[in-house]
């Protein structure tokens, strides 16, 4: 009796522990999991700022560029958005379509309205895309 108990209490607080991590990983992942279009389609309904990041996994100067805009994005996520785009999803065709991606690391940085402000291509331009989230902030 006493065993079975014992078991019940650890499969409850097994359980708990389940819907814990399950709901921190959907707080966690979140935006990454939506499309990336449907990201971009909500910033821009919000009327915020977004930097679009174009990049792949296998890319070693899209890592480099990456860890810049993880640097950035404290200083900058309040009032700007931030979606990355995998160069490599199908689902991500239209989008890099729309906005003539061939190369990457590339990022866009667009005002309210969506107008292209920016286009970053490359590494090393820390200094560039500050200037350019700056400028997108009241």
């Amino acid at each position: 009796m006493r065993r079975a108990a014992n078991m019940g209490r650890r499969l409850k607080a097994g359980a708990v522990l389940l819907v814990l991590l399950v709901v921190a990983g959907i707080v966690i992942v979140g935006a990454r999991d939506r499309p990336a279009a449907e990201q971009v389609e909500k910033a821009l309904a919000r009327e915020k700022p977004l930097l679009l990041f174009f990049s792949a996994h296998i890319c070693t100067a899209c890592e480099e560029v990456e860890a810049v805009i993880d640097a950035l994005r404290p200083e900058f996520a309040k009032e700007i958005a931030f979606v990355v785009v995998d160069f490599n999803k199908a689902e991500n065709e239209e989008l890099i379509e729309e906005f003539a991606v061939d190369v990457i690391p590339v990022v866009f940085v667009l005002s309210r309205t969506g107008e292209q402000v920016a286009k970053i291509v490359g590494v090393g331009k820390e200094k560039e895309l500050r200037q350019a989230l700056a400028s997108q902030i009241d």
